[in-house]
């Protein structure tokens, strides 16, 4: 007989690299005519570096009216968090070209985004491209990693 141990990564994650966890349990088998044997059945689970994560983030709504606006930066902070206990987590922040590249500005279709090393990040609005848009709704996306 086969049989599966089937667990989500997330209960797992808290491992780092070279920590295992050995989970023994005692499986019993009976055949229903008396005959009985219990045997341990023995997982070892091997910690890995997991990846960071990062909270999405939005930055908030910028309004064009009928008039020629101006736009404020938009700033922030990014919050990773690294999931492996006992690491001291030294992330470091960058955005991604389209070549997939770590760079530290990109720009969008309506502004500028910086993302500094620490996490700290600020788009600036492109007012002469948002005022030439045409009535509706529109976003600027980028792929930041840490």
């Amino acid at each position: 007989q086969a049989w599966t141990f089937s667990a989500a990564d997330k209960n797992f994650d808290y491992l780092a690299a070279g920590e295992t966890l050995t989970l023994t349990y005692t499986i019993q088998l009976d055949d229903h005519h008396g005959g009985i044997v219990n045997t341990p059945v023995t997982i070892t689970i091997h910690g890995a570096n997991d990846a960071p994560t990062l909270a999405d983030v939005n930055t908030g709504t910028l309004t064009d009216t009928a008039a020629y606006d101006t736009f404020s930066p938009l700033t922030g902070t990014l919050h990773g968090h690294d999931v492996d206990d006992g690491e001291t987590a030294t992330l470091t922040y960058a955005a991604l070209n389209s070549d997939h590249a770590a760079v530290t500005q990109i720009t969008g279709l309506y502004g500028l985004l910086t993302v500094n090393p620490n996490g700290t990040y600020s788009y600036v609005p492109d007012a002469a491209a948002i005022n030439a848009l045409p009535k509706g709704t529109y976003a600027d996306t980028f792929t930041v990693e840490t």
